[in-house]
């Protein structure tokens, strides 16, 4: 492998800036970064190196997924990040999952900041809104019963509720990589 893809991905991604943050949380007080934001500051420079961007849903082993590749469409070269999905959810939750999980993938491959940031002007904590935690909820509730004991342990809380939105990323990585975990293991 010539490792195309990482060269081609160093170059666009020296000529991204910033996402802007055109989403807003008005009850909470904050904007973020918008999928589209991600794609208006990620794709033309991806582009232009001949990188595409695709977001396939896939099954494996009856677990469905959700895998964001970054691929050179020269050498066929790909990286990737792939997120479980929680079928059960209904068409308009797992929408919104679909649409976190994206967004929140595609910022990790390009080492784009998607998460929430205020820059510092807030002392009080923010709490994971309602669309957070219905992905992180959904998700939580598929790792077994000890998985569950430990996961409130580790973070000192209750309630998932009681999470800060600034360890959003973090989350959902630690319960998918824990959900792939027990599914090799059952």
């Amino acid at each position: 492998m010539s490792h195309k893809v990482y060269k081609k991905l160093f170059k666009a991604r020296q000529e991204m800036k910033k996402a802007s943050k055109s989403g807003d949380n008005s009850f909470k007080k904050y904007s973020y970064v918008t999928l589209e934001d991600l794609y208006n500051v990620s794709l033309p420079p991806l582009f232009k190196e001949g990188l595409l961007v695709t977001h396939p849903k896939i099954y494996k082993e009856g677990i469905l997924y959700l895998i964001t590749k970054i691929i050179d469409i020269e050498s066929n070269e790909y990286i990737f990040a792939e997120s479980i999905l929680d079928q059960s959810l209904d068409p308009q939750k797992l929408g919104s999952q679909i649409t976190y999980f994206k967004k929140y993938d595609l910022g990790s491959l390009l080492a784009l900041r998607t998460d929430f940031d205020d820059d510092g002007q807030s002392l009080e904590k923010i709490y994971l809104n309602d669309a957070q935690l219905t992905v992180l909820g959904a998700l939580y509730n598929k790792l077994s019963d000890l998985s569950k004991e430990n996961f409130l342990k580790y973070y000192k809380i209750d309630d998932l509720k009681e999470l800060e939105a600034n360890k959003f990323d973090t989350l959902l990585t630690f319960i998918n990589r824990k959900l792939k975990e027990e599914a090799t293991n059952a």
